[in-house]
């Protein structure tokens, strides 16, 4: 998955295109933050049968691009086209472990894009869903803690079992 406005791509090592293994990693992906996910466009396979749970799950839309249509879900192609340079087409994922997904995870968010005028994915989610969180309470909040523990109050990104976010570090905008 990969949220739009950031380019952020959280991976997880899914077991097979069984419906069942992508919700469930879908929802481990996505219920740390929740708050953030608004929509969801997937493609026409089998492996989205179970997008109705996953949408109420996540109080989400869900949609699908038209089939053979992948412009439709372009960033999501550019991101397949990124972990592939990792993981090439004739790759075995029953070997690769998910230590793998979550380094080529991190290499990614911490990867700087153009299109983020040179910042990384995981500063503007980052800065992004402090902002959001600022302004849903209107409290007033401190900067994350860049060393707290991942998962950790004070911490910018709460861990996730399945999915690779637990290795993604908090930056501040003087950090470069």
């Amino acid at each position: 998955m990969v949220d739009r406005a950031s380019t952020f791509p959280f991976l997880a090592l899914v077991s097979s295109k069984a419906a069942i293994g992508v919700r469930r990693a879908m929802l481990a992906c996505s219920n740390p933050v929740k708050d953030r996910v608004l929509t969801i466009t997937a493609d026409n396979g089998k492996e989205f049968a179970h997008h109705q749970q996953i949408a109420r799950a996540l109080s989400a839309s869900f949609y699908f691009a038209r089939p053979y249509h992948s412009w439709e879900r372009g960033l999501n192609e550019h991101t397949n086209g990124l972990v592939r340079q990792y993981f090439p087409k004739a790759t075995n994922f029953r070997t690769v472990e998910p230590a793998a997904v979550m380094r080529v995870q991190t290499i990614l968010n911490d990867r700087p894009r153009k299109c983020l005028g040179y910042r990384t994915p995981a500063e503007v989610f980052i800065g992004a869903r402090y902002a959001v969180a600022a302004a849903v309470d209107g409290a007033p909040r401190s900067e994350p803690d860049p060393t707290a523990e991942v998962g950790a109050p004070g911490s910018a990104i709460p861990s996730s079992p399945v999915c690779g976010n637990g290795l993604i570090r908090s930056y501040h905008q003087d950090d470069r």
